[in-house]
C-alpha cells in the first residue's frame, strides 16, 4: 500500500463523512493500531464482523456471534442473559480489553465485560484483535481487544419470534443532512428461557430474561477539517437464575450497562491529526432481595491522540486518562482510582517491509506504574502473500474485588496486590487468490503474577504462572453465489505451578460455516465444536452443535429469516453444573429501505 492511499485513509478516519463518496477497495480497521490501516498492514491477527455478516447469520446474542471467530471460546452458566465468559487465545476472560466506540466498558468489581447485555441489533461493526495490545489501550488488553461500533444510518424496523415464548422488536430512524447524519434505534428482547440448573435442591421454574435497549449516534462536520461525534448504548435487563441451594439468596438481577462518547477529529495539516475522546460507562448490577448485593462501576475516560505522517513513517502519540469509582452497599475500603498513561507508536512503510514499534507507560494511583511495549515486522512475499512476527508485552489491573473486597471471614481484598503480567510472540502468514484466502497463526503467551485465592491467607495473592501456546489456522472462500468460513485452534493452556490445563480452556476449537445464495433465497449451515475442559473438579467433554438458517427477500424492502440453533438437540454443558439450550427456533421479520 503507498503512502497516498494510507493519507487517503486517514482522512477518511478523521472526516467519516466523506467515506461514502470515496472508493476503497479494503475496509480499513482501527482497533489494532489505533488508527486507519488494513488488515494486513495491522501485523496482527484480527477478525471483522460488519452489519451483513450479523444480517446473514442471525446469532442468538453477541456472545454466540463471538464464539464462531478463531481462538475465542465462550463459556456462559445457562441461557440468555445468563453470566457469560469469554476467553481469547486461552487467556482469563478479565484479560481481554472491550470497548463499545472506544470507550472501555468493563466491571471494576468483576473485573469482565458482560458482553451477554450488549444488543446486536444496535452493532455495525465488531473488530476483534487477538494477542496483546496494553501498548496502546493500557490495562487488561492481554489476550487481546473487542471493539463495538453501533449503528449509524439504520432505518428499519425488525419483528421477532421463537422458542420459549422469546419475542423481539427492534425499530431505527436514520437521517443524513448537509455535513452530518444521525440516528436514533431502540428495542428489545423477552424469553421465558429454561431451567439453568437441574441439581437436586435448585429452583425448578424457567430463568427468564428481559432486556430493552436504546442507540443514538451522530456526526457533523462544520469545516473540511474538523468532525465533531457521539454516540450513547444504554440496555437495561432483568435476568432470572437458580438461588443456591445451601446459602439461598436472590434468584434475580436488576442490570444496566451504558457506554456514551463524544469526540473531535480535527487535521491540522494534510500530514497532521488530532482526536480528543471523551466517555463514560456504567456497570450497574443489583439483585432483587433483602440480601442481595448492588455493585456499580461508573468510569470517566478522555484521550488525546495526534498522528504525524512524513513520507513512509506515520509517528503516533497520545495520553489517556479514565478514573474508576464503585458504589456498593459493601463497604469497599478504597472505592476509586485514577490512571494517566501516556502511549507512542512509530510505524515504517518500506516497500515490502512493514515496522512497528510501541511503547507505553501507566500510573495507576492503586497498584503503582507499569510500562508496556511491543515491536512487529512484516513483509509482502508477493502481492497475495504476507507474513509477520511480532513481540509484545501486557498487564491486568487488579480488580476493586482483588484489592478492597471487605472481610467476610472466607476472603477480603488484598490492597498488595501487583499487575498480572504477560510477554507474547507470535508469527503469522497469510494468502489469497482467486476468490480463497487462508490464514496460519502461532501463538505463545506467559503470564506472571497470576492472582488466585490462597486457602491459608483466605484472599488473592500473586502466586500463579501460566504458558499458553498454540496456532490457529482460517479459510474462506468466496464465489458469487457461495461463501464458507472454517477456522480451527489448537492450543495449550498450562498452569506451570500444577502442570494443570487452566480452567474452562479448551486445547481444540473449531468452526464451520457454509452460505448459498440462491436468488431471493439465502440459506446456511454452521458447526461449531469445542473440545473438552476442565471446570473446577469436574472435567467437561467435548461438544459439537449444528445450526440452519434460511432466508427470503420477498420485496426490495422486507425479508424473511427462520434461523435454528442447536438443531439436532444436542446436551452438552459450557459451565459445570448449568445447563444449555436445547433446539432453538426463531423467525425475524425485517423492513429496511433498500436504497438506505
Amino acid at each position: 500500500m503507498t503512502i497516498r492511499r494510507l493519507l487517503a485513509g486517514a482522512a477518511l478516519a478523521a472526516c467519516p463523512l466523506l467515506a461514502s463518496a470515496a472508493e476503497t477497495t479494503e475496509p480499513l480497521l482501527v482497533t489494532p493500531n489505533r488508527n486507519p490501516f488494513t488488515a494486513d498492514e495491522t501485523l496482527a491477527s484480527v477478525s471483522v464482523i460488519t452489519r451483513e455478516d450479523i444480517e446473514r447469520r442471525q446469532p442468538q446474542d453477541l456472545p454466540d456471534l463471538l464464539a464462531e471467530l478463531p481462538g475465542v471460546h465462550i463459556a456462559r452458566n445457562g441461557g440468555r442473559g445468563q453470566s457469560t465468559s469469554l476467553f481469547l487465545r486461552g487467556t482469563n476472560s478479565d484479560q481481554t480489553l472491550v470497548l463499545i466506540d472506544g470507550v472501555r466498558v468493563a466491571s471494576a468489581t468483576a473485573g469482565s465485560a458482560a458482553l451477554e447485555s450488549i444488543p446486536l441489533a444496535r452493532i455495525e461493526r465488531i473488530e476483534v484483535v487477538r494477542g496483546p495490545r496494553s501498548t496502546l489501550y493500557g490495562a487488561d488488553a492481554v489476550g487481546g481487544v473487542v471493539q463495538i461500533f453501533t449503528r449509524a444510518n439504520d432505518t428499519h424496523v425488525t419483528l421477532g419470534a421463537g422458542s420459549r415464548d422469546s419475542r423481539s422488536l427492534s425499530a431505527g430512524i436514520g437521517r443524513e443532512f448537509e455535513n452530518g447524519r444521525l440516528s436514533l434505534s431502540a428495542g428489545g428482547f423477552s424469553t421465558d428461557g429454561f431451567d439453568v440448573q437441574e441439581a437436586a435442591g435448585s429452583d425448578t421454574d424457567d430463568d427468564g430474561y428481559e432486556e430493552r435497549n436504546v442507540s443514538l449516534r451522530g456526526e457533523y462536520a462544520p469545516s473540511s477539517r474538523l468532525t465533531l461525534r457521539g454516540s450513547l448504548l444504554r440496555n437495561d435487563s432483568e435476568v432470572e437464575f437458580d438461588a443456591s441451594p445451601t446459602l439461598g439468596g436472590p434468584d434475580e438481577t436488576e442490570n444496566v450497562n451504558q457506554a456514551l462518547s463524544v469526540a473531535a477529529d480535527y487535521r491540522v495539516t494534510d500530514r497532521w491529526d488530532m482526536t480528543l475522546a471523551l466517555g463514560r460507562a456504567r456497570d450497574d448490577s443489583d439483585s432483587r432481595a433483602a440480601d442481595g448485593d448492588r455493585f456499580t462501576t461508573d468510569r470517566d475516560q478522555a484521550s488525546l491522540q495526534t498522528t504525524a505522517r512524513y513520507r513512509d513513517v506515520i509517528t503516533t502519540f497520545g495520553v489517556d486518562w479514565y478514573r474508576d469509582e464503585v458504589t456498593s452497599n459493601l463497604d469497599f475500603e478504597e472505592s476509586r482510582r485514577d490512571n494517566l498513561g501516556v502511549f507512542a507508536q512509530q510505524q515504517w512503510f518500506l516497500g515490502r517491509w512493514d515496522l512497528q514499534a510501541g511503547l507505553r507507560h501507566d500510573d495507576n494511583e492503586a497498584f503503582g506504574e507499569t510500562t508496556t511495549g511491543s515491536a512487529a515486522v512484516g513483509y509482502a512475499f508477493t502481492e497475495s502473500v504476507r507474513g509477520f512476527v511480532s513481540a509484545g508485552s501486557a498487564f491486568r489491573a487488579p480488580t476493586f474485588n482483588d484489592l478492597y473486597y471487605p472481610n467476610v471471614g472466607f476472603f477480603s481484598g488484598n490492597p498488595d496486590l501487583d499487575p498480572e503480567r504477560s510477554r507474547s510472540a507470535e508469527a503469522g502468514l497469510e494468502g489469497e487468490a482467486g476468490g480463497f484466502g487462508w490464514g496460519l497463526a502461532a501463538f505463545h503467551t506467559e503470564v506472571d503474577d497470576l492472582i488466585q485465592y490462597d486457602s491459608t491467607t483466605f484472599r488473592n495473592e500473586n502466586v500463579s504462572e501460566a504458558r499458553i501456546r498454540g496456532a490457529e489456522l482460517t479459510l474462506e472462500f468466496a464465489r458469487p453465489a457461495w461463501r464458507a468460513e472454517a477456522a480451527l485452534t489448537l492450543q495449550d493452556p498450562e498452569n506451570r505451578d500444577t502442570g494443570e490445563r487452566l480452567n474452562r480452556r479448551p486445547q481444540r476449537l473449531a468452526s464451520l460455516r457454509v452460505e448459498r445464495d440462491l436468488g431471493p433465497w439465502a440459506l446456511d449451515a454452521d458447526l461449531r465444536y469445542v473440545g473438552p475442559r476442565p471446570d473446577g473438579d469436574e472435567r467437561l467433554g467435548g461438544y459439537a452443535v449444528a445450526g440452519f438458517g434460511a432466508g427470503y427477500r420477498f420485496a426490495p424492502d422486507w425479508r424473511l429469516r427462520l434461523s435454528v440453533d442447536n438443531a439436532f438437540d444436542r446436551e452438552y454443558q459450557s459451565v459445570a453444573g448449568f445447563e444449555t439450550a436445547g433446539r432453538t427456533g426463531f423467525v425475524t421479520l425485517t423492513w429496511e429501505p433498500a436504497a438506505q
